[in-house]
This record gives structure tokens, C-alpha cells and sequence, in this order.
């Protein structure tokens, strides 16, 4: 059943012919040697709905979490406890932002503000980066690290723009500091997100991996990486506000449900989400805490895929609804080596469902 009501109900034929077609898609994933757990969820127009594999399992949705970080960042306003424009020096220690944003010699952090971080202009080097960052690292051998130690090596990396340039760089290190601020401001993150998100939606399979959520990394769909299954339970736990939360299907299309209908924070937000958005990876541009998903020109004569908002992650995830609400798609190929994959299946989904419905 869908998450977004509706009143009329798909053919049943249509339904059944377009099922078998969303399956050959998600049954060519699972089909490959460098994927993990296939898991698929799409609802439609009608009533459609359709799902590969468990959609009770949890795995873990990597910078999905940036999203449902930004809803707690839109709370806090709403309670009046900081403002988008504030310059997060306010809040957090001189020491905090010194040095992470240092460009043509100046030091730039003391300037960054909430929305810089939030739309990922706050031109912050990414600690996580897939080339010089975290990530080869943590794809070797698992480890941990702190907040502090994400920064310290943030800085050691070169910024590319001072803060508000009309660019973005997309950077985990802004949502590491969010979820300082978080704390700083309100509880420990991952507190704030069992009690602002998971439990007035009442999710049983959402949180951040130790005791607030109760699930633990052996739950998980396994992640696949160049050859193995990782085992990172350690990197993880590290990772907190910009990629560190587990759902599953089911949970994860109620947050996104909750998100885009203005239940989680007030309703005013929601003009704001794409209004102005940045490229930041091949297609995907980037709003005030979301992604926007839409191919153009001669990519998108054939098979018309609709444009989409939502948010994807490292580990092959995406979560991600039509501007109408009427498809939703939430899924993963629980691999971390082929960041175009899932989004390649999300485009043929989200295509063939709007030429079939």
C-alpha cells in the first residue's frame, strides 16, 4: 500500500505486466558478482505497489541520513533555537571551525553558516572523500573515529571556495558538524533522532547501530565491497549524522512520506527544499537537504524518467519520491564500489512506472 493515499486502483493486468518488468530490473542487479542484498520498494498511482526481497531487512542507508539530519536541523528552528542564516561560530567552539575552510590563505570557518553547510556550500573539504579521504581506508580494514578526529582531517585537505560561493562540494564533514550542533543545541544526535523522528513515527527498525536503536551490524544486508562483504560495524558507527543510520524499506518510505508532506517539521520548508540547487555528482543536484534526480535532453528521450527528490548513499541507496508524491521508490544494491548503479536502476524504475501507470 502506498504511503501517499490515492483513490483510484490500477488495472490489475497493467499492475501485474508492470511488476514483471520492475523485477527483470531488480533481478539484473542481484544477478552480478558485485552487489549485496537486492532490495527494492516502489508504490504508485492506483495503489500500485511492488517489492523485491525483504522489505523488513534492515541495511544500512549511508547519507540518506543527511536528510533525516536536516529535518532535525528544520526542528530546531522551528523551536527558535538557532536560524538557517546564523553562522554555526555561535554555537560550537572557535576550535571546531578553525581551519576547515582555508582558502588562498584565509581562514573562512568562522563565517560558515547553518544553510552553507546544509546545501553543501560551506566550501568544507570532505574527510570522506573516495580518493583522499576516509573511505580507501575504512574499504582495507575496519576502524573508528570522532567527530574531532573527522575534522582534524578535513583540515589537512585543501578547500576548493570560500564559504557562499555560488558552487557546492558535496562534503560528509558539513553534516559531521551538523550533528555537533545538534548536540550542542538539543541532545546527542543519535537521542534526538530516536525522539524527534523514530519514535512519534513509530519505526522498529531505524535508528544508529548500539543500544538507543537496539539493532546491531549483524543484522544488516551485507555491503559489498571490490571483492568481499565488508564487515565495517566500527566505520559505521563512525560515520552518525551524514551516513551512519540503518532502516529498511518499509520505515525508510514512511520517513520519506513524513519528510515530504511536511509532518516532521513545519510545512514551510517544503518550498525551499529545491528552490535553488547545485550539480554536485554527474546528474544529482543539491537543495537545502535533499537531491534532486532529473536527466535531461537526448538521456531522457527514450524513456522519459520523471524528476525526482529524495536522497542516495554510498552503499548503493536510494529513497526517492515524484514531485506529485505519486511514485515512491526506496531501494539498494548494498555495494560500495559502483556509486552509478542504483542510480541507473532508480531511473529505469522510475521510467517504466511512469509510462505504465
Amino acid at each position: 500500500m502506498s504511503d501517499f493515499p490515492d483513490d483510484h486502483h490500477t488495472d490489475p493486468t497493467t499492475g501485474d505486466k508492470l511488476r514483471d518488468r520492475l523485477t527483470a530490473i531488480a533481478a539484473g542487479l542481484d544477478g552480478r558478482r558485485d552487489t549485496g542484498a537486492v532490495l527494492w520498494r516502489a508504490t504508485g498511482p492506483g495503489g500500485f505497489s511492488w517489492t523485491y526481497g525483504d522489505t523488513t531487512r534492515p541495511f544500512a542507508v549511508a547519507s540518506i541520513t543527511k536528510m533525516f539530519t536536516t529535518a532535525i536541523v528544520f526542528q530546531l528552528i522551528d523551536e527558535g533555537k538557532m536560524s538557517l542564516d546564523d553562522a554555526v561560530a555561535q554555537y560550537l567552539e572557535p576550535e571546531v571551525l578553525g581551519g576547515l575552510n582555508t582558502y588562498r590563505g584565509v581562514d573562512h570557518g568562522a563565517r560558515i553558516t547553518v544553510r552553507q553547510l546544509v546545501t553543501h556550500t560551506s566550501g568544507i573539504p570532505n574527510y570522506f572523500d573516495a580518493t583522499s579521504g576516509v573511505l580507501p581506508q575504512l574499504l582495507r580494514e575496519d576502524f573508528s573515529w570522532t567527530p574531532a578526529e573527522a575534522l582534524t582531517r578535513a583540515r589537512s585537505m585543501r578547500a576548493r571556495f570560500a564559504p557562499g560561493a555560488s558552487r557546492a562540494q558535496y562534503s560528509d564533514t558539513n553534516y559531521i558538524v551538523l550533528g555537533m550542533l545538534i548536540d550542542v543545541l538539543d541532545s546527542s544526535f543519535a537521542e534526538s533522532l530516536q525522539r524527534r523522528l523514530v519514535r512519534p513515527l513509530q519505526l522498529r527498525k531505524t535508528g544508529l547501530l548500539g543500544e538507543s536503536s537496539g539493532l546491531s551490524f549483524s543484522e544488516l544486508a551485507p555491503i559489498r565491497g571490490e571483492a568481499k562483504d565488508l564487515h565495517i560495524p566500527l566505520g559505521l558507527a563512525s560515520v552518525g549524522a551524514h551516513g551512519g543510520m540503518v532502516s529498511n524499506l518499509e520505515e525508510s518510505s514512511r520517513l520519506l512520506a513524513a519528510f515530504l508532506s511536511g509532518e516532521l517539521f513545519s510545512p514551510r520548508w517544503l518550498t525551499h527544499l529545491c528552490a535553488k540547487t547545485h550539480r554536485v555528482q554527474g546528474p544529482l543536484e543539491y537543495g537545502l537537504g535533499v537531491m534532486r534526480y532529473e536527466l535531461a535532453g537526448i538521456f531522457n528521450l527514450l524513456a522519459p524518467m520523471p524528476a525526482l527528490t529524495g536522497h542516495s548513499g554510498s552503499t548503493g541507496s536510494v529513497l526517492y519520491a515524484t514531485d506529485d508524491r505519486e511514485i515512491v521508490i526506496s531501494g539498494t544494491t548494498n555495494q560500495i564500489t559502483n556509486q552509478a548503479l542504483s542510480h541507473r536502476a532508480l531511473a529505469r524504475i522510475a521510467a517504466t512506472m511512469k509510462m505504465h501507470l
